[in-house]
């Protein structure tokens, strides 16, 4: 095996960590996942945060009557409530241990993802992004503030938050580009 030492510092050890194995720049990927992750979680937490100011827990303003109001609600669950009956200090600790293992995983796959599957990228950037909104109200309150009610007459769906929106549309987006098979 034949060393080149002629390759200077800058291309043996900077261009690697600027470059991902396919020739991709990681630099534009993590601007992108920055831009995404950023956006949607200062839009929840300023949204919750107006919430919790202006909105007394458990009131409700309609909107658009029939159709939306703005209620203050905690959801000590998952989506939708899902496993809210667990003890408030267990589900707690529950919740952040899974949110803690979602985000890694999906940081790992964000950051393998060859950079011109944009579509599957915008995908996992929205729902990182979703969950951690939700696991930062989770740390400091050990529940998460929805205040979005949508609802025909007397159906109402789950009340959610921005970050649920976002991991909504990212699941949307993350299916339909494993349907597409490629970006």
């Amino acid at each position: 095996m034949i060393i080149n030492y002629n390759k200077s510092l800058k291309s043996r050890l900077i261009w690697p960590l600027i470059f991902n194995i396919q020739g991709v720049e990681l630099g534009k990927k993590l601007i992108f996942f920055i831009i995404i992750v950023v956006s949607v979680v200062a839009a929840d937490q300023l949204t919750k945060h107006m919430i919790m100011k202006n909105v007394s827990y458990g009131s409700v303003i309609k909107v658009v009557p029939g159709i939306l109001n703005i209620n203050h609600v905690h959801n000590t669950g998952a989506a939708f409530g899902f496993l809210s009956w667990l003890p408030a200090r267990a589900g707690k600790i529950f919740f952040l241990i899974i949110t803690s293992i979602a985000l890694i995983i999906l940081s790992i796959l964000y950051f393998k993802t060859n950079a011109r599957r944009l579509f599957f990228l915008s995908a996992l950037a929205l729902i990182f992004a979703g969950a951690l909104g939700n696991f930062i109200d989770r740390l400091c309150y050990g529940w998460v503030i929805d205040f979005i009610d949508v609802y025909v007459y007397a159906w109402h769906w789950p009340s959610f938050n921005v970050a649920d929106s976002a991991i909504t549309i990212g699941a949307v987006y993350l299916g339909l580009s494993v349907l597409r098979g490629k970006d």
